[in-house]
């Protein structure tokens, strides 16, 4: 009989804390939009910054000067070192001046060898093994 009761108990136990738990769902708002996480914003180290206008009016008129005539394309025009075509091109004294042989931009490698100095390394451990035969010798009695 004690299980039955035990039983009945739990049962009843179970059945409050179900009907609680309803009551509490219902209490709870539901929200009207769902969830969505906003963009992380990027990280702008510069945000905030500024100066005086009295420091930065010299900085301005460096980078467009108002007397000087603005050229957007005088850079593409002079970027190159020499003149293409054919050929070199030829120079004040009316001869051609010699290519210029450009290369790859590659380097060969540097060949491995002993580093600087190990030689007087080798030399010092060639001694200190001397010293320590004739030691060994010395303590064993051998002539």
């Amino acid at each position: 009989m004690e299980m039955s009761e035990s039983n009945e108990e739990l049962v009843k136990r179970i059945a409050t804390l179900e009907r609680e738990l309803a009551e509490l769902k219902a209490q709870l708002a539901k929200p009207e939009k769902p969830f969505v996480p906003m963009p992380m914003p990027k990280y702008d180290p510069t945000e905030g910054m500024s100066m005086p206008m009295s420091a930065m009016k010299p900085m301005v008129d460096l980078i467009n000067p108002k007397d000087v005539k603005f050229d957007p394309n005088a850079w593409a025009r002079n970027r190159y070192p020499q003149p293409g075509g054919f050929g070199s091109p030829v120079g004040p004294s009316g001869a051609r001046e010699p290519e210029v042989k450009r290369g790859s931009g590659l380097v060969d490698p540097t060949p491995l060898s002993q580093p600087p100095g190990i030689k007087y390394i080798d030399q010092q451990i060639d001694v200190q093994d001397a010293i320590d035969k004739a030691e060994l010798k010395r303590r064993l009695g051998v002539k």
